[in-house]
């Protein structure tokens, strides 16, 4: 049940005592500074290229901020109640961290804490994962898709997935390198039973659709992407057993980014042209008129 969060196109892995930077151009691992309070079950979020890791079983509900620049943490204004369970979406510099029973939002500039509205049916990071999709966090989990507007501070309700399942990694794709859509990997069923499933989620149309299975069934997964490449990291079989595999997987229609519709530009009004017919008369005036002034030169000496 680590975490997995995304800075400048080098993963970082994140969880209990360890801190792991994974950069995908290199396939490398480094080890980094692990977080101060260890911890699991714990939210994870990025803004301006800090990871943010908060609440968790650690019991103090801390807000705990990892700089990758310069390896090192610091601690902000803590949870006002300790949540354990937590999963976290980044809206507009604001961190949504959503538990079965709890919608704490962290205000990132002012250091501060409020509530918003609940989920409609009680889920939490063991059952379900969420993502941020045009603005909107979607929390995904069995029977359920839950669709989050910060605007509205309101809760509506998308199509299932086609495979009810518990303990899922979500994430989203940009429509950069491929066309948006959300992703949602591995899982298990009501019998524990682990899954190497890739459901696909169309927002757009409220559709689904399966991808190709991950490589090693497993629950408990991070997922990130970096360039509309998915990675599955870690996870496990079953209760106690943990997985080092880091698997890639390569989306729909990978490098047919998609298309933003260019905006429809309205022209500005312009100054009618004037026809020579339009403008003969006044000019047949202003000969008239220095005509006229010649003259009187003339008569007048």
């Amino acid at each position: 049940h680590v975490r997995a969060a995304v800075v400048d196109g080098k993963i970082y892995v994140i969880g209990g005592s360890i801190n792991y930077e994974y950069d995908p151009a290199t396939n490398n691992w480094v080890e980094k500074t692990p977080m101060p309070t260890s911890r699991s079950w714990f939210g994870i979020g990025v803004y301006q290229d800090r990871i943010y890791a908060v609440g968790g079983n650690s019991g103090f509900g801390v807000n705990e901020v990892y700089d990758p620049s310069t390896d090192m943490w610091e601690n902000k204004t803590s949870m006002p109640i300790v949540r354990d369970q937590v999963d976290a979406s980044v809206v507009n510099g604001k961190i949504h961290l959503l538990t079965s029973d709890s919608h704490d939002v962290y205000d990132i500039v002012t250091d501060s804490w409020s509530n918003k509205s609940i989920m409609l049916f009680p889920q939490d990071a063991y059952t379900a994962s969420s993502t941020v999709f045009e603005g909107k966090i979607y929390v995904i989990g069995p029977n359920h898709t839950q669709i989050y507007d910060p605007e509205t501070d309101s809760w509506s309700l998308g199509s299932s997935s086609p495979d009810s399942l518990f303990n899922v990694a979500v994430c989203s794709t940009t429509g950069v390198m491929a066309p948006k859509r959300i992703y949602v990997f591995g899982g298990y069923k009501g019998s524990l039973e682990p899954t190497g499933v890739t459901q696909v989620y169309d927002p757009k149309n409220d559709t689904w659709v399966l991808g190709a299975s991950m490589l090693t069934a497993r629950s408990g997964l991070a997922v990130a992407a970096v360039d509309d490449i998915i990675y599955a990291i870690g996870g496990g079989l079953y209760w106690g057993n943990s997985e080092t595999v880091n698997e890639r997987y390569v989306p729909f229609d990978y490098g047919e980014p998609e298309l933003t519709p260019t905006p429809l530009v309205t022209p500005s009004p312009s100054v009618p042209e004037l026809s020579w017919l339009a403008i003969a008369p006044f000019l047949v005036s202003i000969f008239a008129v220095v005509l006229v002034i010649r003259y009187r030169k003339i008569v007048h000496g």
